[in-house]
């Protein structure tokens, strides 16, 4: 009998314990209480701040966010301990203006960065590390590829900006671009994850007994989809990626998928060696770590194969964004509402108490992971200029919690999406017209218009004057950027 109340009570535990796993998982861990002493804890301590870019990762690539055909589980482990956000959206579908909104808290209409190899970030503008540097911070940076150049203007306060893909092994074997564009220091193009990890490693060893800012940029996913052999030592081949939209077989397709989710799985392996290593430092208690995506890439969708700047789709837009917030603050929960990553720069001051040096327009996320914003949520800008260089249009997007409209200036057109009854953008609701003009004149045709009005505020309140195309660039730089399908 005593036995049998033994079992019992040691089964009574056992499911306790469980739901009470549960019930962790949904509701989060609060071990420091309320926000405002939470926030009173980091901003006296400090903590290390760890950037974790990804380049071209599309959401639905990654095991945590539902992905049966990739194997990423360092960056599902840190989601499952972290604040997971599933509707996390960039502003830009482009590397370079993405990733000067991360670090700024600016949309590009602002900051004035909306292209590759076109922009270069204004000295004026602030950016999340020149506040870091001014408090004491050791800064390191350690990016994959040339968008991300120091000479674009990110390079500004790191005491270390390596951007030497110089001793890759990727060298010479991608992309043709023409030695007048990037003369002189620039060698080579883009860099492997492990190559990325074991420079940041080497520096974040060096500093890791003072407060660091270390911003780590992977590369992998962008195309070309490269294929190697076993040790990794050598290139055995590529995916045809630039072929023209529509020509690709289904084995092409395929194949190139699947060499895709390989680059993702490549790089999740040495995202997992820096969080590791980070552990073993001792680190991890004290130290923000954000791994984001800069965009996202189609992969055959809208009949778009393989690229990711002409277009603003949710499988272009919508990105990965997990939070792990230092000294045991929230975590193990995941958070449905719409955020944006130019709200990246923003719950970083917060978290150190750091009045930014002018307005921002993305918010902090620590109001969301205390469980406390009360506020409607933000709608979500997005912009691609890269239509107009190859004779397209420039494309303009605004997104709420329920529905998108893309705008195209130039011919006056539109996209409008229900995003809850159409996730795939299938049912473009202006057609609705053709079919039920009443439908469309008493519910769609205000719902277009009151969007496009909220999308021209946003436009209006952040445009710093700044032309879409440059005016100052000479004959042979054009030329370069031509050949390169950047005009």
């Amino acid at each position: 009998m005593l036995r049998k109340k033994i079992l019992l009570a040691a089964l009574l535990i056992i499911i306790l314990l469980l739901s009470g796993a549960v019930l962790f998982f949904k509701s989060g861990r609060f071990k420091t209480g309320k926000m405002e002493a939470y926030l009173k804890q980091t901003r006296e301590n400090r903590p290390n701040i760890v950037l974790i870019t990804l380049d071209t990762l599309r959401q639905d690539r990654l095991g945590c966010y539902g992905s049966k055909s990739t194997r990423t589980p360092n960056l599902d482990t840190l989601f499952r301990d972290g604040i997971g956000f599933s509707n996390a959206n960039t502003c830009a579908p482009i590397t370079l203006a993405s990733h000067t909104s991360i670090l700024t808290g600016l949309y590009p209409t602002f900051h004035g960065v909306r292209d590759n190899g076109l922009y270069v970030l204004r000295e004026n503008v602030p950016t999340i590390t020149g506040a870091l540097k001014a408090g004491g911070y050791r800064t390191g940076a350690f990016v994959s590829a040339y968008v991300l150049e120091k000479k674009f203007g990110l390079g500004r306060h790191f005491d270390v900006y390596d951007d030497d893909f110089s001793k890759s092994i990727l060298k010479g074997i991608e992309w043709d671009v023409p030695s007048n564009l990037y003369p002189g220091a620039h060698n080579g193009y883009e860099r492997r994850a492990d190559e990325v990890t074991k420079a940041a490693l080497e520096w974040l060893e060096k500093n890791k007994d003072q407060k660091f800012f270390l911003w780590v940029h992977y590369f992998d996913p962008h195309s070309p989809y490269y294929e190697y052999n076993g040790d990794l030592s050598s290139v055995t081949g590529k995916a045809p990626t630039s072929q023209k939209e529509g020509s690709f077989s289904l084995e092409e397709t395929s194949r190139a998928i699947k060499l895709y989710d390989a680059e993702v799985s490549l790089m999740d392996v040495w995202v997992g060696n820096l969080l590791r290593k980070i552990e073993q430092w001792g680190l991890t208690g004290s130290t923000l770590i954000i791994a984001v995506a800069d965009h996202g890439e189609g992969l055959g969708e809208h009949d778009y194969y393989f690229e990711h700047g002409g277009k603003l789709y949710e499988t272009l837009l919508r990105v990965p964004l997990i939070v792990r917030l230092p000294y045991d603050g929230p975590g193990g929960v995941v958070i449905d509402n719409l955020v944006r990553t130019i709200d990246i720069a923003p719950t970083v001051y917060d978290l150190l108490g750091v009045q930014p040096a002018i307005k921002l327009h993305g918010k902090s996320l620590v109001p969301l992971a205390f469980g406390v914003d009360s506020a409607a949520p933000p709608d979500s800008y997005a912009e691609t200029l890269l239509p107009p260089r190859v004779g397209g249009n420039e494309l303009r997007s605004l997104k709420t919690e329920q529905y998108k409209l893309i705008y195209a200036p130039a011919r006056n057109g539109y996209d409008l999406y229900d995003l809850l009854a159409d996730p795939a953008e299938m049912n473009n609701l202006v057609e609705t017209e053709k079919k039920d003009k009443d439908l469309f004149a008493g519910k769609y045709k205000p719902l277009q218009m009151d969007l496009k009005k909220r999308l021209d505020t946003v436009i209006n309140t952040t445009a710093s004057g700044i032309p879409l195309i440059p005016e100052n660039l000479d004959e042979e730089a054009k030329k370069a950027l031509k050949s390169l399908g950047y005009m």
